[in-house]
């Protein structure tokens, strides 16, 4: 309390000085601008009260200033431009007042939901990786052919899933918070693609055909494969049939192709229908939201790393997602020296 009436005291004293100065230079000059500055001060560090009174006193100040600048005006035209200024500076002092409200709850808000973050990356995955082992030992005491060997890869299946879901929460929640950190590293696509099928528990359903050459890609290798392995379950959600992953070079990109034949094909256009809350009526609009829903954490992750998330349209029927990043060389291993 004591800091802001200090403050506005101050900022009062700098308007009797702006209104000094102002009768000082005569009418040519107008000051409405220097007359603001206490007030936006005030405002935003001390709060709307202190801001408003800030506010009329530098109203009051260049009202005084211009009339005893101008001699004998009349005093209609002089009440209606000190009544403008009036209300121009008070509702600059309210606006800032409520700016800075809601940008220090936002921060409050985005600080829980960091600590929220937080415990979700520790605490979500116990209970997962503790089912998982569960059923790894239940595997081995279970006879190989048995319907009870079934049920536990099927029980082994659903823990990965969960445990890519709770990842993919986490993630999801550092990213709309802005507070995702990236580990650039020059990695082989090649490879990172091959990690990322491989940890997908319906693996067998996927066609992977990688480039001959090693494209190389400067991003963070956990965040790329998690890109990758988001947007091969969508497709093998949404296909009866296998998965293509293909791995494709250019001079300047390297993208990986995830091509499928699900039941509600995605085109370009799709993305408007998913955007647009009004044409939640449509049925491709319905038909396509859990496929886009799947892919948006995918996007944002690219996006992320420079890259970015495309929906083709094939010549063939079917869905091809694009998960395009511009490619890198490898630094030179020695450098020559100079003579």
């Amino acid at each position: 309390m004591g800091r802001w009436l200090s403050l506005t005291a101050l900022c009062l004293v700098a308007i009797a000085a702006i209104c000094l100065v102002d009768l000082l230079t005569g009418p040519d000059i107008g000051f409405s601008l220097f007359y603001l500055i206490p007030v936006v001060v005030t405002a935003w560090y001390a709060g709307r009260v202190p801001g408003v009174t800030v506010a009329v006193a530098g109203a009051l100040a260049w009202l005084f200033a211009d009339t005893a600048n101008r001699g004998i005006v009349s005093l209609g035209p002089s009440i209606w431009n000190g009544f403008t200024r009036l209300v121009i500076f008070i509702a600059i002092a309210l606006l800032l007042d409520r700016q800075r409200t809601s940008s220090a709850r936002l921060a409050v808000i985005d600080r829980q939901r960091e600590d929220f973050l937080r415990v979700l990356d520790h605490e979500l995955p116990r209970p997962v990786e503790a089912i998982a082992a569960l059923a790894k030992k239940l595997e081995r005491d279970a006879p190989a052919h048995s319907d009870e060997h079934s049920t536990i890869q099927e029980l082994q299946r659903r823990a990965q899933e969960l445990q890519f879901l709770a990842r993919d929460f986490v993630s999801l929640g550092r990213l709309q918070s802005e507070r995702l950190l990236l580990t650039r590293t020059h990695s082989d696509l090649n490879e990172i693609v091959r990690d990322a099928v491989r940890a997908i528990a319906d693996k067998q359903r996927v066609i992977i055909t990688l480039g001959a050459e090693a494209p190389i890609v400067d991003a963070d290798v956990n965040r790329l494969r998690q890109a990758i392995e988001s947007v091969v379950r969508s497709a093998l959600q949404h296909s009866t049939e296998y998965v293509n992953v293909a791995v494709r070079i250019d001079a300047q990109y390297a993208w990986v192709d995830v091509s499928d034949r699900s039941r509600v094909p995605l085109r370009v256009d799709d993305r408007a229908l998913f955007d647009d809350p009004q044409r939640a009526d449509d049925p491709r609009a319905v038909a396509v939201a859990d496929r886009f829903l799947g892919l948006e954490l995918a996007r944002l992750l690219m996006e992320a790393n420079g890259g970015s998330l495309d929906i083709e349209s094939p010549s063939t029927l079917g869905s091809l997602v694009r998960l395009r990043l511009p490619r890198a060389t490898r630094p030179p291993l020695m450098r020559s020296a100079t003579a």
